[in-house]
């Protein structure tokens, strides 16, 4: 998965790099189809950090008070969260799919 990845307010290199890091394993740990672009930036009005994640489907936003050092692994938990619920969706869509056709087979026959 080709996720674009834009750290604002973050001046340690070593802590944007390890997001980068987390963030480049669970892209390629999740081979799934289509682009993400996540944002992590300082909150002014919901909390101390917001990240954004953009995809075809739209944004989702999440901001959270925690210590810079915290980010590397909230943002690969947050991303693997909506990953996961994305894969699971997508499954029960196919699922019922698979059901409504099958219900469609059998009074057919």
């Amino acid at each position: 998965m080709d996720i674009e990845v834009d750290i604002e307010g973050v001046t340690d290199k070593a802590l944007s790099d390890a997001i980068r890091l987390a963030v480049r394993t669970l892209g390629a740990e999740c081979a799934q189809p289509g682009e993400l672009r996540l944002t992590v930036s300082p909150s002014e009005t919901r909390g101390q950090w917001d990240l954004g994640l953009r995809t075809l489907e739209g944004i989702v936003l999440s901001s959270w008070v925690e210590a810079a050092e915290a980010l590397p692994k909230f943002v690969e938990r947050t991303l693997r969260d909506y990953l996961t619920t994305r894969r699971t969706d997508a499954y029960r869509a196919m699922h019922w799919v698979l059901l409504i056709g099958l219900a469609a087979l059998a009074q057919s026959v």
